[in-house]
């Protein structure tokens, strides 16, 4: 089997979600402590409530790492909203979007 040297944490969990069909990264246009905008995000098929129960995993930033999930997708607003509440303005920061079957927590434990 071969060994698997000089690639992320990140990398690999990034190639596991597109393998998986279940990822989606991007970076926020606009965003709070509750909610992300992402003009972008008309790319994805999807209306109102379209992306409800999936993660949000921040890649950069005071909230890299930290994991939230989506509680409310507004299309017209482009702007997902996450709970729990965070301790810095995710405006600017990059970020992936995971499918709701697939929690970054879990795809951490395989890796």
């Amino acid at each position: 089997m071969p060994v698997i040297q000089g690639r992320t944490r990140k990398e690999i969990r990034q190639s596991i979600g597109y393998n998986l069909g279940a990822l989606y990264v991007s970076t926020a246009t606009g965003g709070a402590t509750t909610y992300v905008d992402d003009t972008s995000l008309t790319t994805i098929v999807g209306g109102d409530d379209d992306h409800i129960g999936k993660w949000i995993v921040f890649t950069s930033g005071d909230l890299d790492g930290n994991i939230v999930r989506v509680t409310d997708y507004d299309a017209s607003a482009i702007r997902l909203t996450f709970q729990p509440t965070q301790s810095a303005s995710a405006s600017g920061l990059t970020y992936e979007l995971w499918d709701s079957d697939f929690p970054p927590a879990r795809i951490h434990d395989f890796i």
